[in-house]
């Protein structure tokens, strides 16, 4: 996550130097070009700086928390759909740039066209999405449902958070800073963080989290004892979330500050790999794969 706000940040300094006075309706349109490709060269740009300092810094985190497979929860999937996971602890640990509130192993799920023949997760351009916004019912993953990884108890339900519609890359970039900084400094409950949500107690005393759900959309009720497989709720938009996507994380404490991420692996998942589908079992995606679960 805190690599992403650096690259938004960018996003947001470049939108200011266009809406704040200097493209005037006298301007011509060569004038409105140029705005547009000096904000696409700061995306590149950003892009490069940051995948940089994460390249550099990966073997020596990868080395510090390397694990053995005696240690890993195995977990069924909890989306049944074609997606990406652009932050994986299949590429990097920790995978959200930060060991605290049990996020080291943390993994994203963005769903993405069912076709596979583009990894962008919305319909509209790309332009559209940064310059205007988008509707949530344009986002292939928001609506789509969400199984449990595990079989447990559901310790916690959170239900009721509006979600942020249109998707708007600014506003949202700086709810996740306003929000993280509240929860920080015991301003704000975690909620704000996690959005809609439920926490599962597995059989194994592992808590799972599952982040960001659709308000109104979750089926199951605190104390109930979930099945691995069973529906929970719906993905969504809530929390300090930046598009619609399902936060997963596994933790040993459900007190997210005090809790240590756990890692794990999937039973079995799909890698599209030179147009086909390849089964790949006990394993991770990298935030480059994509993937299909059954």
């Amino acid at each position: 996550m805190l690599l992403w706000i650096e690259i938004f940040a960018i996003f947001i300094n470049t939108r200011n130097l266009l809406s704040g006075g200097r493209l005037r309706r006298e301007e011509n349109m060569n004038t409105m070009k140029f705005g547009i490709l000096y904000y696409t060269t700061c995306i590149i740009f950003g892009f490069i700086v940051v995948s940089s300092i994460t390249c550099s810094n990966r073997a020596t985190i990868e080395k510090e928390n390397s694990v053995s497979m005696n240690d890993v929860l195995i977990i069924d999937s909890p989306i049944h759909s074609v997606c990406i996971t652009p932050n994986t602890p299949g590429s990097k640990i920790p995978s959200h740039g930060t060991t605290k509130y049990g996020e080291m192993y943390a993994i994203d799920f963005v769903v993405i066209d069912k076709a596979g023949k583009s990894k962008k997760p919305y319909k509209p351009s790309l332009l559209t999405y940064l310059l205007q916004g988008i509707n949530l019912n344009d986002f292939y993953g928001w609506g789509e449902k969400v199984y449990s990884p595990v079989g447990g108890e559901v310790i916690k339900v959170i239900d009721g958070i509006e979600e942020r519609n249109p998707v708007n890359v600014y506003r949202d970039i700086r709810n996740t800073i306003k929000v993280t900084k509240g929860y920080e400094k015991g301003i704000l409950e975690y909620s704000s963080i996690t959005g809609n949500c439920v926490i599962i107690k597995s059989e194994n005393g592992i808590y799972a989290l599952m982040a960001h759900l659709k308000k109104g959309s979750i089926v199951i009720k605190e104390g109930h004892y979930i099945q691995s497989k069973e529906l929970i709720g719906e993905l969504g938009h809530s929390g300090n979330s930046t598009m619609p996507h399902l936060h997963m994380q596994f933790m040993d404490n459900p007190d997210f500050k005090k809790a240590k991420g756990i890692p794990f692996v999937f039973e079995e998942y799909y890698l599209c790999k030179n147009g086909e589908w390849v089964k790949y079992t006990n394993s991770l995606p990298t935030k480059d794969d994509l993937i299909r679960f059954e």
